[in-house]
């Protein structure tokens, strides 16, 4: 006999040992996530997400969860953009570093005007993940910005195809003048 063949051919029907094994694996299985037999009731699972949604209100657990995390590709490529388009006028505070009332925005701006710009993701933002049109989620962010005084610029993942419409998207809501002068920039047409 070769190791492992003592159970070749035999089920928990026709050998007691592996029936035994069987039962013992399936009550530790018992009450686990994945398993079939386990599953979170309709209601209990809408308590679950309004607990989650709350504690993001909680300033002190909003923080720790954002100390962990960096900037993606997308948004380090978006950060060159608005540094290249307007340098020293948005610091990157997606991390964490500014709330406004349960928001986190992505960039700041550091001039003293009340501006903020926000990096909408094309999949997490969409109508399949949250219920509601381009239009609706854009609204929803920008009136919660503009309660606080704030004007909110939201680019798309991808407008991010075209780089220098996104920098003169940029420039308008910063208010530079984008008429004429031509800047010798990697994003001028």
């Amino acid at each position: 006999m070769v190791w492992g063949d003592w159970n070749r051919g035999k089920t928990k029907e026709t050998d007691d040992r592996i029936r035994r094994i069987a039962e013992a694996s399936s009550r530790k299985q018992k009450g686990r996530p994945g398993n079939k037999e386990f599953r979170h009731k309709p209601e209990t699972k809408e308590i679950m997400r309004q607990k989650s949604l709350d504690s993001w209100k909680n300033p002190v657990t909003a923080k720790k969860r954002f100390q962990k995390q960096k900037q993606n590709r997308t948004e380090i490529f978006l950060d060159y953009i608005i540094q290249t388009s307007c340098p020293k006028e948005f610091e990157y505070t997606g991390t964490g570093k500014i709330w406004i009332e349960g928001k986190c925005p992505d960039w700041f701006n550091v001039n003293g005007k009340k501006q903020v710009i926000e990096l909408f993701g094309d999949y997490y933002h969409s109508k399949k993940m949250n219920g509601r049109e381009k239009e609706q989620e854009e609204d929803s962010r920008k009136s919660h910005f503009a309660k606080y005084g704030y004007g909110c610029l939201i680019i798309w993942e991808s407008e991010l195809e075209k780089p220098y419409v996104v920098a003169e998207k940029i420039k308008t809501f910063v208010g530079r003048d984008t008429s004429g002068k031509k800047e010798n920039t990697f994003f001028s047409k």
